[in-house]
């Protein structure tokens, strides 16, 4: 069965609120707050697979808890959309440095939020797949490259121990040419 993607919406205006996550609720579970310390709380205890953050609100505005949410590991790949009102480049960018992965602007087409929201999920959930992958290819290459030099290592001894074998070989030829030799002589006496 296909799990519905675990989404937190934050915005201090409760008619905006309740109309977010009346129609995002048809695609994601919703947890919806109207301001940044009980969100913050909510991402402590939850996990969420994306976030929706209003830039603007009292107390602890969307830039300050984008920055404490990303705090935490657990959050570090979780896409965070920020909404606003405001189309300043600079508030934007600083969106962008704290943490966003997008921005939409108010009034929202909820659509496109539904869209950019699920898209910006569905990257992290295969960019996470993707790191998990690599680690385990990383260790399977560790493991190998071990094996390896384990490998070179029995290897050099056993070619040690071959030069060994074939200087006593030499050594004992050179005795028994030797013996020979004297024999041979013995032998002419």
């Amino acid at each position: 069965m296909f799990r519905k993607y675990q989404l937190l919406i934050v915005d201090d205006e409760e008619i905006t609120l309740e109309m977010l996550a009346e129609f995002l609720g048809e695609y994601f579970d919703v947890t919806a707050c109207t301001n940044g310390f009980d969100a913050l709380v909510e991402t402590q205890e939850k996990t969420f697979d994306g976030i929706v953050l209003d830039i603007n609100m009292p107390k602890m505005n969307g830039l300050e808890l984008c920055e404490k949410i990303k705090e935490n590991p657990q959050y570090e790949y979780v896409p965070i959309v920020f909404l606003t009102g405001s189309s300043d480049v600079r508030v934007i960018e600083e969106g962008f440095s704290v943490g966003a992965i997008d921005y939409i602007l108010k009034p929202v087409v909820l659509e496109e939020l539904y869209i950019r929201t699920k898209n910006h999920i569905q990257l992290a959930k295969q960019s996470e797949k993707l790191y998990v992958k690599q680690l385990q290819i990383n260790k399977q290459l560790e493991e190998s490259i071990e094996k390896l030099a384990q490998c070179k290592q029995k290897t050099t001894i056993d070619i040690e121990d071959f030069d060994k074998t074939v200087a006593t070989i030499q050594d004992y030829l050179k005795e028994q040419k030797n013996l020979l030799a004297t024999t041979k002589k013995l032998s002419k006496l």
